[in-house]
């Protein structure tokens, strides 16, 4: 018994003293700068979230094959249409495999929703590594500064999304 309770605390001190209290998670990223990203538009433009310094920008990480991702689509395409005169900017990250490219392409023709960019033409950007996504649909906000203000944003569909955007200064 008391070998097996040595063990025990043999173990258990080991996972302790092997955690990195410093590890970053989504979650601790708030209020910290966001990494720089350059992807690729439909069109084939490079698009970088520096180049949207001075606004806020709402960050949609998505895929085509991914139902709840679809799902949210009218929803951010209203969210979109109504904040057009606030100073924000709407960016739509697809993380569909490179053989869907054109599927993607496809997809996003003629959707009147922001700025819409593919990943995997870049996918070493620090951006997407920071956040850890292991879901999806996922939502960011990022303010004027390119500082998180969440790394986990309600939904376009989610009522929760307007408050923030109220407490932000973008709607009344």
């Amino acid at each position: 018994m008391k070998t097996v309770t040595l063990l025990l605390l043999f173990v258990c001190s080991q996972s302790f003293l092997s955690n990195d209290i410093n590890v970053v998670t989504p979650e601790n990223l708030n209020g910290k700068k966001a990494s720089n990203f350059t992807f690729n538009d439909q069109n084939g433009n490079p698009v970088s979230l520096s180049d949207f310094k001075g606004s806020y920008v709402y960050v949609d990480l998505w895929a085509t094959w991914c139902g709840p991702c679809l799902y949210e689509i009218p929803h951010l395409q209203r969210v979109y249409n109504s904040m057009k005169d606030k100073n924000i900017v709407f960016v739509s990250i697809s993380l569909d495999d490179l053989e869907d490219k054109d599927k993607w392409k496809k997809k996003v023709k003629g959707k009147d929703m922001g700025y819409q960019l593919f990943a995997r033409d870049n996918d070493a950007s620090n951006f997407l590594h920071e956040l850890n996504v292991n879901y999806i649909p996922r939502f960011v906000l990022i303010d004027p500064e390119g500082n998180y203000v969440t790394t986990k944003a309600p939904a376009p569909s989610d009522a929760r999304l307007k408050k923030l955007f109220k407490r932000e200064g973008l709607l009344e």
